[in-house]
């Protein structure tokens, strides 16, 4: 009996397309980090604070890595698109991947 296209009740066909040995380089792309409220870190005269969203350009995995590298486990969200801004109005801030943040805005 069928349920649907290529899909039986016995489930013996699961799909009629089958990728075999593809492998895909790890997506790079900007990736959106938030702070939770009690979180607050003071960098070069910038505050990171939950009013705050960090962009870090690279793979999730490195620049996550880089998070845990400026503030260790005190941050919050990784988001692959940027969250909706009107519930950080300090803007965005976006950190190099290899470099310290620059302090350059002062939060106010």
């Amino acid at each position: 009996m069928m349920n649907g296209p290529g899909i039986t009740t016995n489930m013996e066909t699961v799909s009629t397309m089958i990728i075999h040995d593809v492998v895909l380089p790890p997506k790079v792309q900007d990736y959106f980090f938030t702070f939770g409220q009690d979180h607050l870190h003071m960098i070069d005269g910038f505050v990171y604070d939950r009013n705050v969203v960090v962009i870090i350009n690279g793979t999730k995995y490195a620049a996550r890595k880089r998070m845990f590298d400026l503030f260790g486990d005190k941050w919050s969200m990784c988001y692959d698109t940027m969250p909706n801004m009107s519930y950080f109005p300090g803007g965005l801030k976006r950190v190099c991947a290899g470099e310290p943040p620059q302090g350059d805005a002062p939060h106010e």
